[in-house]
């Protein structure tokens, strides 16, 4: 008599769909999560890591070297406007605007949302090299104290705002084009000097505004006795470094 096998006990091979279906939607929340901090990096260099993540790749956004005519339009403000503007804003939004003007640098001004340029006579306080533990390695950094003429029949008197004002590339050997006490003036046209970062300093119950500001167009800056220098962005920043720039 024929033996046949009993093949009833015997447990039957299952396509495991739910264990695929975990690893696929594993894979797909890890695509997502790939696709998104990589997309962090780009919309986000103002931040150290990002900014890091984008030199080793050889991806650092190009500083824009605008000619005049292609300057961004910007908002034109003198020293009471800059005051009023920047120190009628609490602490908060004072931090969630230095970030945004840090990373409008820092992107290469891909975005011009916030384009500011100091007007205004600025009398200088002291002059020093960048180092490489500035935010712009590279120039000169002139701090000076805003100064006003209320009108033609008084004299110019000093206002309580602080120009940080960065001259990229500069040479070392054109400090000697600025002195203590000399006065810079400075006009959108041809300073182009824009504001990167805002602070608020208290002293003796007054406020004091201190603002950032570096010359977005490439060519030249004027010295208080109308000499010229040729400055340009750099292209690197160390997004690591302390703004204000100085101590106060």
């Amino acid at each position: 008599m024929p033996h046949y096998r009993d093949y009833s006990d015997t447990p039957k091979f299952r396509t495991p769909w739910f264990w695929w279906s975990v690893a696929i939607g594993l894979a797909a929340c890890f695509a997502a999560f790939t696709w998104s901090a990589s997309r962090a990096v780009f919309l986000y260099p103002e931040k150290e890591e990002n900014y890091e993540i984008l030199r080793k790749l050889n991806r650092l956004p190009h500083s824009p070297h605008y000619k005049p005519s292609e300057a961004p339009r910007g908002v034109s403000l003198g020293p009471i406007a800059l005051y009023s503007q920047f120190l009628s804003i609490d602490s908060d939004a004072r931090t969630q605007l230095n970030t945004l003007l840090k990373r409008q640098l820092t992107s290469g001004f891909e975005t011009q949302d916030l384009i500011y340029y100091v007007e205004g006579d600025y009398q200088i306080l002291e002059i020093r090299d960048l180092t490489e533990d500035d935010l712009v390695t590279e120039g000169l950094l002139i701090k000076a104290q805003a100064s006003i003429r209320p009108d033609e029949a008084r004299s110019a008197s000093l206002f309580p705002l602080i120009l940080e004002y960065i001259l990229p590339n500069a040479k070392s050997n054109q400090k000697i084009l600025y002195s203590k006490g000399d006065t810079i003036s400075l006009k959108k046209v041809p300073s182009y000097c824009a504001v990167i970062h805002t602070h608020e300093h208290v002293m003796n119950d007054d406020s004091i505004a201190v603002i950032t500001a570096i010359p977005i167009v490439k060519g030249l800056q004027s010295t208080p006795d109308k000499q010229k220098i040729s400055v340009s962005l750099t292209e690197t920043y160390n997004v690591s470094a302390e703004l204000p720039m100085l101590d106060y």
